[in-house]
């Protein structure tokens, strides 16, 4: 009855800027084929949520198919930070330059780094996926709700 609740006010959609590149999708498949490439010109913009409003090179992707389900289903939008540090355990979208302009892109939970093998896991079905380190595979670290919202 007596008791104050802090009363905090949403961020208003006009005031969040639209300038997150969407660069593409993110293939959750173990199968290196099905994997999707990342656009070098973005196919959309979205709002940029607060706590990311002085991050330089954050994009976001759209999830293609089922295999982080249920963490992820097909059609998510995820934000994607390439500069900072992703630790075992966290989501993370793998690139794989081919040598040309192309990139595939994967969507994975970081498991375990070696010199030679970055080595994944994905969720449906369960499964072990690993990547050649190489000097063209880059790793960037999916953001979850607490770091977009400054929790």
């Amino acid at each position: 009855p007596n008791s104050k609740v802090a009363s905090v006010a949403p961020p208003v959609k006009s005031q969040m800027k639209r300038d997150i590149p969407v660069l593409g999708t993110a293939a959750g498949s173990a199968l290196k084929d099905n994997a999707f490439m990342l656009m070098a010109d973005p196919i959309d913009y979205v709002r940029r949520p607060a706590a990311l409003e002085t991050a330089k090179g954050v994009y976001a992707l759209y999830i293609e198919g089922d295999s982080m389900a249920p963490k992820y289903d097909a059609g998510d939008l995820v934000f994607v930070h390439p500069f900072l540090p992703a630790r075992i355990g966290d989501i993370v979208v793998v690139h794989e330059q081919n040598g040309h302009e192309e990139t595939k892109a994967f969507i994975k939970r970081l498991t375990r780094r070696t010199a030679e093998w970055i080595e994944t896991e994905q969720f449906n079905p369960p499964a072990q996926v690993k990547f050649k380190n190489t000097s063209g595979l880059k790793i960037h670290k999916v953001l979850q709700m607490n770091d977009l919202f400054g929790m």
